[in-house]
């Protein structure tokens, strides 16, 4: 799969939304890869892929799926409608996923959902685009300055509704006093001039000029009739075909390194909201740093063969290998088989640093059956929630991808 270059833009003009001063597109590939990793690929897959230059002051932004993005400017009435219904069930869905994660008793897990609260808002409707039916958000978690963050982050999207003409306010009728002369009636004829009331009165007879005068007198004390408001007429809008979500029958934490693949089941936007209160169980395959040898650096748990998968691929990496390991007190082989069947081999060494993160990287580049040389990535892992393993792997050029690490035998 090849992704697209969606846009570039330099960081200054913008403000950055976050949380205790960690802006949330530094850990933009996390939060993408936890969604994946939740079995909510269509929920990563709205947000774009950033990557920073090396002077860390602008953003290039990738499409995560494949196909030829549109910008919001050139898509067609029914495709606007399309994006606004997948971006509407998006903000639901992290709504929901950002309150099961702000009860958790973990810190770790209550920022992330001080995170996730912000991910929907960018600066305008230019940041916004369709690739192959999917709708695309590029610079989340951005806004533009001194620009509050909106309550529907996807007002800049909709269109404007037409103000009908019954639905705009009556003009109030001021209430009349004994010295008002109310106006004349409006002729039942156009043809049928009328007469000022007080003209009548005067040609009628004197009782009847009386009588008609305190019937006046009586009708000018009678309180004006109230005006019912103008019944609103609301524009019909054409059906939207709803943009369905797989069923979020996940668990938090968000603390696991992999999930089992689940069919994707549409859903309501009501049953959005079923989320499984339980802990899922950590897989037996997954990698853990356990707490007692990070205390003591040894990385004898890393004994054994291991596989790593790049979860994406971008025009920077190139192709996309599955890499394993076979480790032993530290050390070992790599053996990367790319898409086309090349592959390669290195020598790698292990380490755990004062942070308590795992490295594993390589002093040489790999050599390949093509005769060419790779670069090997340098991969860290930090323990996560119940001592799973979230790594990512450095491949150079300021390209810095999630990995997902499973033990294949030991």
């Amino acid at each position: 799969m090849t992704t697209h270059f969606l846009r570039s833009g330099p960081l200054a003009p913008l403000q950055a939304l976050g949380v205790n001063g960690q802006p949330v597109w530094h850990t933009a590939l996390q939060i993408r890869e936890t969604l994946r990793l939740r079995n909510l690929p269509q929920l990563a897959d709205i947000l774009a892929i950033p990557q920073v230059n090396d002077q860390g002051d602008r953003l290039d932004w990738y499409a995560p799926v494949n196909g030829q993005p549109i910008a919001w400017a050139a898509t067609s009435a029914e495709e606007r409608q399309t994006v606004l219904s997948q971006l509407d069930a998006f903000h639901k869905a992290i709504t929901v996923l950002a309150g099961k994660a702000a009860q958790s008793e973990k810190a770790s897990l209550r920022l992330f959902a001080a995170l996730l609260q912000k991910i929907a808002h960018f600066p305008d409707a230019n940041h916004v685009y369709l690739v192959n039916g999917q709708a695309v958000i590029t610079f989340w978690g951005f806004l533009k300055h001194n620009e509050k963050p909106r309550q529907d982050p996807f007002s800049s999207l909709r269109p404007e509704r037409p103000v009908s003409v019954a639905s705009a306010t009556p003009t109030a009728v001021p209430a009349l006093s004994l010295l008002d002369e109310p106006e004349p009636p409006a002729p039942t004829q156009a043809t049928s001039p009328s007469m000022p009331r007080r003209s009548r009165l005067w040609l009628l007879p004197v009782g009847v000029a009386a009588a008609a005068a305190l019937g006046a007198v009586v009708w000018l004390q009678t309180p004006a009739p109230q005006v019912a408001p103008a019944e609103v007429v609301t524009p019909s809008l054409p059906p939207i075909t709803h943009w369905s979500l797989p069923e979020m029958a996940f668990a938090l934490p968000l603390d696991k390194a992999t999930a089992a693949p689940a069919t994707p089941v549409p859903v309501a936007a009501a049953s959005v909201a079923s989320v499984a209160e339980e802990e899922k169980p950590i897989p037996d395959n997954a990698l853990l740093l356990p707490a007692n040898s990070v205390r003591a650096g040894s990385v004898t748990f890393l004994n054994g063969n291991w596989r790593v998968a790049v979860g994406i691929k971008t025009p920077r990496v190139g192709r996309q290998p599955i890499i394993r390991y076979q480790l032993n007190k530290g050390a070992g082989t790599a053996r990367i088989t790319h898409a086309d069947g090349v592959t390669c081999r290195s020598q790698v060494q292990t380490g755990l640093m004062q942070s308590g993160n795992l490295v594993i990287n390589s002093k040489y580049t790999a050599r390949c059956s093509d005769n060419s040389r790779y670069k090997m990535p340098e991969i860290s892992c930090k323990a996560a929630a119940n001592e799973v393993a979230e790594c990512t792997g450095d491949f150079g050029n300021n390209t810095v991808l999630p990995l997902t690490i499973t033990r294949e035998n030991k």
